[in-house]
């Protein structure tokens, strides 16, 4: 079996403007995200960004949610995503403000990283944890973000020319 990672699914909750979803990632073939302008299409991927790497795909974007999108049952931000390699399933929570309880204690600031169903206390903190997400990932948080981003400039990038297209 190949080493290589393979998004599974990703649970947002009280991100930006998105108060709940799961959404798989391991559909087959190509997989599309339509709607309207304002909706949370890029929310998505800058979720599982943030769950990943700690960072939202734009420099000025915080997890948290407006305040018009919180509501009465707005617990914190927390976003979940499993990944499966070697043979094995990884799952890496973070969260932020969290009212929620994790392993027995309050979500708060935490970041968490499961083998197998299994939490990895052997981390001593979160600075551990994100270097383990990394390794596992393979990846930097630029890497991941410039696949993103360059995705989804592409047509302009394609029609531009000169000046415009460095620009892009």
């Amino acid at each position: 079996m190949s080493n290589l990672n393979k998004f599974k699914s990703l649970r947002i909750e009280g991100f930006c403007n998105i108060k709940s979803l799961s959404y798989r990632l391991d559909r087959d073939g190509i997989n599309v995200l339509r709607g309207e302008n304002g909706i949370g299409k890029t929310q998505i991927y800058s979720s599982l960004s943030w769950c990943c790497f700690g960072k939202t795909l734009k420099k000025s974007n915080s997890p948290e949610p407006w305040d018009d999108k919180k509501g009465n049952n707005y617990r914190g931000t927390k976003v979940e995503t499993d990944i499966f390699k070697n043979n094995s399933l990884y799952t890496i929570v973070r969260c932020k403000n969290y009212k929620g309880d994790i392993e027995g204690y309050p979500g708060k600031n935490r970041l968490l990283l499961y083998k197998d169903g299994k939490y990895l206390s052997k981390y001593r903190d979160t600075p551990d944890v994100q270097k383990a997400i990394i390794d596992l990932l393979g990846y930097s948080f630029i890497v991941f973000r410039n696949s993103i981003v360059f995705g989804q400039k592409l047509t302009r990038l394609i029609g531009e020319s000169g000046p415009a297209k460095k620009e892009i």
